[in-house]
């Protein structure tokens, strides 16, 4: 009798290890990037991401998704979910279940839906979790201000258009905080005819300003851009403030020059941003397109002690910024 136990008990542990054996899947990554995510559903946190040719161990299957276990940036070892488009199957269990649903796809027909994690340009799976920048753009700047004869000059201003350039850094999700470190110039041009005169000036202020700004991303779903919100505040140090003019009198002789005023300006100019964008993945990187106003509360202008009097003059620029994020 305890022979037949004994063999009993042998049978029931092969059994059991070769139900384990077949439970245990040995799969490989086939994309050159896939998303771990965090529950069996596109729309969840990504919590890493695997490249081509990875291998992975999975001992159960959810629907299309594969439960893996990974190593995560700190060396602890987490439990995630892989979809099955991303990777082929090595050995363990027969692919069966392609077989089963197609009849289910002519009960209902539906939309063709995009591979899970297919790299595709224009599209966000989830709200970025920030990143670093590098921007460009142009900026339209203007004047306000206010001085003897300021309503005649009215007549004549337009904007001063400029390039502008700097770097950029996001930390958060959903709502992020975003710090830039950007060099542009403000300011304003008065351009035309005046009692037989022809002129044409303009005031160049050159800034590093440094904006500090909250950012609210609106949508958050696989196939949806990640459009955004931003406001917040900026601080800029004036670098240098230069009016250039050339006057050409009605006989056709011409005066130009340019005067450097930066002892009669303050130095420190901060406002208001707000704003908008879009940002959309582009195979690794993450192009960012973007509008702003900056709209200045200092008061520029120093009492001009030759006159004796005191001016006020406040910036205002609108930017179009693009950019990499990385």
């Amino acid at each position: 009798m305890k022979r037949v136990w004994s063999f009993v008990l042998v049978l029931l542990v092969l059994t059991v290890l070769g139900l384990s054996a077949q439970e245990t899947n040995i799969l490989k990554i086939k994309v050159q990037t896939a998303n771990v995510r965090s529950e069996p559903d596109p729309n969840s946190a990504i919590i890493k991401q695997l490249k081509l040719g990875t291998l992975l161990e999975s001992r159960q299957k959810i629907g299309d998704w594969y439960e893996v276990v990974i190593t995560d940036e700190k060396g602890a070892a987490v439990s995630g979910y892989i979809n099955v488009n991303v990777v082929d199957l090595i050995s363990g269990e027969k692919k069966q279940e392609e077989v089963v649903k197609e009849p289910e796809v002519k009960k209902k027909p539906v939309l063709p839906v995009p591979r899970e994690e297919a790299p595709v340009i224009g599209q966000a799976s989830v709200a970025p979790s920030g990143g670093f920048k590098i921007l460009g753009g142009i900026d339209s700047a203007n004047l306000t201000y206010s001085f003897e004869g300021s309503e005649q000059a009215d007549k004549y201003k337009k904007s001063l258009m400029s390039f502008l350039g700097g770097l950029g850094l996001e930390i958060g999700g959903r709502v992020g905080l975003e710090l830039d470190f950007l060099y542009f110039k403000k300011g304003a041009k008065f351009k035309g005819t005046e009692s037989g005169y022809n002129f044409d000036v303009s005031i160049n202020i050159d800034e590093v300003s440094v904006p500090v700004m909250l950012k609210f991303h609106l949508f958050k779903g696989r196939g949806m851009p990640d459009v955004f919100l931003l406001g917040g505040g900026e601080a800029a140090y004036v670098l240098s403030n230069k009016v250039h003019y050339s006057v050409t009198d009605s006989a056709g002789q011409n005066t130009s020059d340019t005067k450097d005023e930066i002892k009669n300006t303050n130095r420190l100019d901060y406002g208001a941003v707000f704003g908008g964008g879009i940002e959309l993945n582009l195979i690794g990187l993450r192009l960012v397109v973007e509008g702003r106003y900056h709209l200045g509360f200092a008061n520029l202008s120093k009492a001009d002690e030759e006159l004796g009097s005191k001016s006020t003059g406040k910036t205002s620029a609108w930017i179009l910024l693009g950019g990499l994020k990385f």
